[in-house]
Parts: C-alpha cells; structure tokens; sequence
C-alpha cells in the first residue's frame, strides 16, 4: 500500500507512483513519519496546501501537470468536413462543341446540295434530250399538257399558213402588231417542234436558218428538221418578257422561255433566254437565226 504524504490519500496499488490529487510522489504506508517529514522538508520544502475539496481534482504548482495523460486524439490541422466537390465544366464543353459540329455538317451539306443539284439537273437533262438542241432549243423544251396541246395544236393550225403581215410585200412596222405577230410566231414554233411536224417546220424557217444551242453547237434548217421528233416528256412552253428590236424588213425578239415537263425521275423546270431574229420575205415572217442559253 502506498500513501500521498501530502493529502494522505492512500493506493491498494503499489505501482502507482504520483497521486492523482496533487501529484505528489507517494511512499509506503508503512514508512516511519519522521521519514515522511524528512523528505518533505528536505529539499521538497513544505508541501503545498491542500486545496479545497471543490479543486481536489486539479493539481496545483508544480505537480500541475501529471505525469499521465490519455492519448489525445489525432486529427490532420486545418481538416474540418470535406469540401463538396467541384461541378466539372467538361461535359458542357463537349456537348456545345458536338453541336457547332453538328450545325457546321448540316450547313455544309445543304450547300453541297443547292450547288451539285443545277449541274446535275443540267446534266440529266441533257442526257435525256431535254435541252435546247431538242428541235426549237430554246422556247420548244415543253410539250403541251392537256390545256397547252389544245393551245399549241391551235396556234400551229392557225399560224402553219398564217401570213403575218399583211398582203404583198409591205413589212409591218407597228410595233405592238409586231410584237403580237412574233409572240404568235414562237408558240406556234413551239407547237410545230412538240408534235414533230416537219412540214409547219420548214414553212417556219427560212432557207439560211441556223440554230446555236446552249453547249454552242450549231445545227443548219436540215440537221434541225431531221433531228425532230414528238415530244416525250409533256413539255410545256411559256415565253415572257418579250423585247422587240426591227430594222427595215428584219426583226429581232428578246426573250424567256419556261420549260416544264415530266420525266421518269419526276417533274423538272427549265428556263432559256432566247435570241431570235426574223425575216420579212413572201409575206410573212421567217426565222433565220435562234441562239439560247439555259440559266442558272
């Protein structure tokens, strides 16, 4: 058994060195008092006064700190709760970048489309003989629907003899009976160049005629009457802006021709700005030249 000279508090535990009141070092219960007061008035000094029973559990002085302290729990300085991670931006970045990608794609292709579609049409066109090589090249690239066959059959029957112009040689020189005679003149070219009526062709055309298609060949009255044929494709022909030029017994007509037919592939619009002069002679008129061009 040991004892605290101090506050005389005794411990069954003779391993226990300090007391845990006042930590003072403890000696044997059984040691002589005089010993006791030995050691305390030796180099020790008096001991300290007991504190009141209310502090008996904090030491004081020098034994204010104990020689035994539980372990203290360790914790990283600065830690509290962890921080809420950070939202990353990635995904956003991704997703603006695949749609600007995606816009810039179908951009793109929608201009690929709008500009191979022309040449292409162009192309399928001439391959099937839809150009301005066909007979009248220009203004003839139709062939008359239902409506527009009675029309046309009706302009080539009444214009295939028609004498335009009046009697003898007296040109017209009017310029809206002019205008009328050769708007007249185109759509029963037109007529005569759908069904393949050679015959109303060559009273049409004079003897020097010659025709430039849009590709730039050239075709003299004989090539044009013999590459004539009915038309396949229910074409139609619509001639507008007229622009009437005349000196003396010649005439020229400016003008556009609108072209629309049915293929295989489905129906197809063409428009042609045509060239056409014209000749006085016998008592009506007579085409001697005709230049068109397909626009784009």
């Amino acid at each position: 058994m040991k004892r605290c000279p101090s506050c005389q508090r005794t411990y069954e535990d003779d391993t226990q060195t300090f007391c845990m009141n006042d930590g003072t070092p403890l000696v044997s219960d059984g040691a002589p008092p005089s010993l006791d007061k030995t050691m305390m008035a030796g180099s020790m000094g008096a001991p300290p006064p007991i504190p009141p029973q209310s502090q008996l559990g904090a030491p004081q002085g020098e034994w204010a700190t104990p020689s035994y302290s539980p372990t203290p729990t360790w914790s990283q300085p600065g830690m509290g709760a962890p921080p809420a991670p950070k939202k990353s931006k990635l995904p956003w970045i991704l997703a603006g970048l695949a749609v600007m990608l995606v816009g810039l794609v179908v951009v793109g292709g929608a201009a690929a489309f709008f500009l191979l579609r022309k040449p292409s049409d162009e192309s399928s066109n001439s391959k099937r003989g839809l150009g301005f090589n066909i007979n009248k090249n220009e203004k003839t690239t139709t062939n008359t629907s239902s409506s527009n066959t009675s029309s046309s059959n009706t302009s080539a029957g009444d214009h295939g003899n028609m004498n335009m112009g009046g009697s003898g040689s007296d040109v017209p020189t009017d310029k809206e009976v002019v205008t009328k005679q050769l708007y007249d003149f185109e759509y029963a070219w037109c007529a005569a160049d759908l069904k393949g009526d050679k015959a109303a062709m060559d009273r049409l055309l004079a003897p020097e005629f010659v025709s430039t298609n849009p590709d730039g060949t050239k075709q003299t009255k004989k090539q044009y009457l013999d590459a004539m044929k009915p038309d396949e494709y229910s074409r139609t022909c619509n001639f507008s802006d007229f622009s009437l030029g005349q000196s003396a017994n010649y005439a020229v007509i400016i003008g556009y021709n609108t072209v629309r037919g049915r293929t295989t592939d489905g129906p197809f619009t063409e428009k042609y700005k045509f060239t056409d002069t014209f000749v006085w002679r016998e008592g009506r008129w007579q085409a001697t030249e005709s230049k068109s061009q397909l626009m784009k």
